[in-house]
């Protein structure tokens, strides 16, 4: 029994066009855009009522691919043979392991490209975004959060990015976003993010501005230019 057999075996549409519906005894509905092989292992974003998580399908429990992620293992019995299930958090963890299978679930540069910031600040909107793209070519900007942003909503940068990988896998989507880490305002900021795998990244010097300047005179602002310390930048 191969894999496409066991997909064709164990789900059937159901009344939502978006997604199929696990005919066992387990109350799964996968979305239909979701199915990815990794070698002879099925993947696929799937809920239970209200949650969701990374469902993964194999022949053997000892399967090396299938014990790199972390989740719950149940055993399925179809026809005279046993296949195995393993239920997965939509964690930090296992989104890693997936863009290390999958290109198209991590950030690129987008360049000149068009594009459009989505900036989902909670990380619940972009499978939406995706499906508002439809039709369109323009690049988008799934994960797009400032640190101030992080701090009032209480994420961290990796769970910005995972939630943008999360939703591309579930809806199928391969043609490449942006993740923007917004208004930085310190080198440890940018390392931080650059490590995290972000692409874009936008400066906030407000720190460093001078208000009322419209009042200075030509002499002083003169003199405070040629203060600026510009040999720390290679002036």
């Amino acid at each position: 029994m191969i894999i496409d057999d066991i997909k064709n075996k164990l789900f059937e549409k159901s009344d939502d066009p978006e997604m199929l519906k696990f005919n066992r005894t387990f109350d799964i509905k996968a979305y239909l855009n979701s199915f990815n092989n990794i070698d002879n292992v099925l993947t696929f974003i799937g809920k239970e009522g209200i949650n969701k998580h990374l469902y993964i399908l194999s022949l053997s429990k000892d399967d090396k691919t299938i014990s790199l992620f972390d989740g719950e293992l149940i055993t399925i019995k179809i026809d005279s043979s046993e296949i195995f299930l393993k239920k997965c958090p939509l964690n930090h963890a296992n989104s890693e392991i997936i863009q290390k299978h999958f290109d198209f679930t991590r950030p690129v540069t987008i360049g000149l490209t068009n594009s459009f910031g989505f900036g989902d600040r909670l990380g619940l909107a972009n499978a939406g975004h995706i499906r508002s793209l439809r039709g369109y070519k323009f690049k988008p900007i799934f994960a797009q959060q400032s640190i101030r942003e992080l701090t009032r909503t209480n994420r961290t940068a990796e769970n910005v990015i995972d939630a943008a990988v999360w939703a591309v896998l579930q809806e199928g989507y391969k043609d490449g976003y942006g993740a923007d880490a917004d208004h930085l305002k310190t080198k440890a900021d940018v390392d931080m993010m650059v490590k995290t795998g972000y692409r874009t990244f936008t400066i906030d010097p407000s720190d460093h501005i001078v208000n009322g300047v419209e009042n200075i005179t030509p002499v002083k602002l003169s003199k405070d230019v040629a203060n600026l310390p510009w040999e720390t930048y290679g002036f």
